[in-house]
């Protein structure tokens, strides 16, 4: 963790702004339309389509994504930017207002602020995304659901603090090397969580494809893509080891408090296992409840949003799985935890996706999970498997485990700081470097 030695300012006064608090003596407490024009020409139909971003700010849509085709006409419509200003977008009450690094065109629906004088837009950079703000944003929204938006004839009416121009440069350019030291501490444990990753991927690879004694006599799989595998193992389909499967519940109906949990993509992890801690609940019918709630030894595949992405659910759950979800129930022969381990292998993934067309948005059905293949070692040899595969990747769990809350931890801090910052709880002295 990098280190930092600021300290406060020496008097303080109260902003009457509840999230901001008490700022320093000589800063000032601002409305935002003294600070900021709003810019709302239009016409400029040749300048560059722009995104805003919640990661990357306000950049080419190329950059973001490109997928919105827009009509010559409507191209009249789009609201300029140029490099510098700041957008107010959809989603600002969730994620910040962000600065444009572009000139170009954005959609009319947004809200273009232009910084006047007294505000040194990196400076605002960092305020506008800070964690105070982002809170504070949430009561200006109107609109319900995908059409929320902030009412900007509201937020320029609220209070911003303003250090001074100078003032302003220096918390930016702090921040700004402070940011990238995260950042090069976020990627190099980012990188590492990679190759741990990998090299747990190679070990189940290995064990759930070839065994774990290399002498043993092999034989053709018959499979391209497996090629030799132990000539005691066979090749299985997967319709063959299946008792049912089910597609998931559907409902339009709320989300209860009190109700059966309802499993979703989003609460299936990496690894295959399923956080129900954090899970809806939904309102269902005893015989509903009957068919569709899940069991021990389940396994649950994706239909859409990215092939290969299973869970498996190890104890008895009062759960039940959404409708974009098919739930695998197999026979008393098959092996769960060897296959749970089998379901993570490239070789099940890679051939899962060559059995599937289609185009960016591709769809797995039961069948074209039923037509893989499995390979299946003596019950005695799996069990075996499945003690190696733990006992070797137990440690690479715990490292990814630390690495992935460095990151946690650095982003935590860097968040905190620049809040600490850009409302004055902190000073920035000019002899300070790091």
């Amino acid at each position: 963790m990098f280190k930092q030695s600021l300290k406060p300012y020496e008097k303080y006064k109260d902003s009457g702004v509840e999230w901001i608090g008490e700022i320093p003596g000589h800063w000032e407490n601002v409305k935002i339309k003294h600070i900021f024009k709003e810019r709302s020409q239009k016409g400029y139909p040749n300048e560059p389509l722009l995104a805003a971003t919640q990661t990357k700010g306000v950049v080419p849509k190329e950059m973001y994504e490109n997928r919105t085709v827009i009509a010559f006409n409507d191209l009249q419509n789009l609201k300029l930017v140029k490099k510098g200003d700041f957008v107010i977008s959809l989603r600002s009450f969730q994620g910040g207002i962000e600065i444009a690094h572009y000139r170009g065109i954005i959609s009319p629906a947004y809200t273009v602020m232009i910084p006047c004088k007294a505000a040194y837009g990196g400076y605002f950079k960092f305020l506008f995304k800070s964690k105070g703000l982002i809170g504070n944003l949430n009561i200006y929204v109107t609109g319900i659901r995908q059409g929320q938006n902030i009412d900007y004839s509201k937020f320029k009416n609220s209070m911003m603090p303003l250090p001074s121009i100078s003032e302003q440069k220096k918390i930016a350019e702090y921040l700004n090397r402070k940011t990238q030291q995260a950042d090069t501490l976020i990627e190099k444990q980012t990188r590492l969580v990679e190759l741990l990753k990998e090299q747990k991927k190679a070990i189940i690879n290995k064990a759930v494809t070839k065994g774990l004694n290399p002498d043993a006599p092999m034989k053709d799989s018959g499979i391209e893509w497996l090629g030799e595998i132990p000539a005691h193992w066979e090749a299985r389909r997967i319709r063959r080891l299946t008792l049912q499967h089910k597609q998931g519940y559907y409902t339009t109906g709320e989300y209860v408090e009190n109700g059966i949990k309802l499993i979703r993509i989003t609460d299936i992890q990496e690894d295959g296992k399923i956080n129900f801690s954090d899970m809806p609940c939904v309102r269902i019918s005893e015989n509903d409840k009957k068919i569709f709630k899940v069991k021990k030894g389940d396994f649950l595949f994706a239909r859409t949003g990215g092939v290969g992405i299973f869970g498996f659910v190890e104890n008895d759950e009062s759960a039940t799985f959404a409708s974009y979800l098919i739930r695998f129930r197999l026979k008393k022969d098959a092996q769960f935890n060897f296959l749970k381990f089998y379901f993570l292998s490239d070789y099940f993934i890679t051939s899962l996706k060559n059995s599937i067309h289609g185009g960016v948005n591709q769809n797995v059905h039961a069948e074209n999970i039923k037509e893989q293949y499995v390979t299946l070692p003596p019950k005695q040899e799996q069990q075996q498997i499945v003690s190696h595969i733990e006992t070797k990747t137990a440690k690479i769990d715990q490292a990814i485990e630390k690495a992935e809350k460095e990151i946690t931890l650095v982003k935590e801090y860097l968040q905190s700081l620049i809040y600490q910052v850009v409302t004055g709880r902190l000073k920035i002295d000019k002899e300070i470097t790091g």
